[in-house]
């Protein structure tokens, strides 16, 4: 019986499996950490093509998929990250990782030195082009310049 370890599709994808108890590793040099529900590969390249139009480094953004209805408190995934970082839930509710605040579509949310950004599912956005111009007018105006 073979074990698959959680953080195997970071390798691939550059995303991380968040499964309830693990830590993240994210480095200081993460400025935008997107979190999305289990997704196809080409949610996936989506986001990773989003993060590059931003013009990010690979290093300066991270991925990481939460199996829907998992409840994760953000305090698991930050823990010990007390540096500027922008959560970008995509299709996540901010309720699943303990977030108690209404945080609309769209708007944008700082709790402590995190921003926290809560757009619909990549899925979602790929389909609508509306929906794409909103998440580009956002993320170019409150996550490029910080570089």
């Amino acid at each position: 019986m073979s074990s698959i370890h959680p953080f195997n599709e970071y390798f691939k994808y550059k995303t991380n499996t968040l499964i309830a108890k693990n830590r993240l590793n994210i480095s200081k040099n993460v400025k935008i950490l997107s979190i999305i529900p289990s997704s196809s590969k080409n949610e996936i390249e989506f986001v990773n093509k989003v993060m590059q139009a931003l013009q990010l480094e690979s290093a300066q953004y991270q991925l990481l998929t939460v199996e829907s209805g998992h409840n994760i408190p953000f305090t698991t995934i930050l823990e010990d990250k007390p540096h500027e970082i922008t959560l970008l839930l995509m299709g996540v509710s901010p309720h699943q990782l303990s977030f108690h605040n209404q945080i609309n579509y769209f708007s944008i949310q700082s709790i402590g030195p995190y921003k926290i950004i809560y757009t619909p599912s990549p899925a979602n956005i790929m389909e609508d082009k509306e929906l794409k111009s909103k998440l580009w007018n956002l993320l170019k105006t409150n996550v490029s310049h910080e570089k």
